[in-house]
């Protein structure tokens, strides 16, 4: 069983999907070395999918409610520190490409 659910798992990492374009996406627009780090990032994650699933932890979560409570938490303080960041950087970029277009016409 435990072998059935790691070769599902492996081989749903290896089929294209969202994961593949945003490996060609970073790739393309930022260059190699951030696009092996997001392929990486994207096998390490699988990686712990996999084996929290072959672990049972489900059936952990499923009895002791104040984890999964725990870990949707975390979970959401995560995103919302990604979204406050991917914010910011925009209004930076944005501003450093405002003053620098002004600079140029005066």
């Amino acid at each position: 069983m435990f072998l059935q659910i790691f070769l599902i798992g492996i081989l749903s990492g290896l089929s294209p999907g969202p994961d593949f374009f945003l490996v060609m996406k970073n790739s393309l627009g930022f260059g190699r070395r951030l696009g092996i780090a997001t392929a990486l990032g994207i096998a390490s994650a699988l990686f712990v999918h996999i084996t929290y699933t072959i672990l049972g932890f489900t059936y952990i979560i499923e009895k002791l409610p104040s984890i999964f409570i725990t870990i949707k938490l975390a979970g959401s303080l995560y995103l919302l520190w990604l979204g406050f960041h991917a914010i910011k950087s925009v209004k930076q970029n944005k501003e450093q490409s405002g003053t620098g277009s002004k600079a140029r016409i005066g």
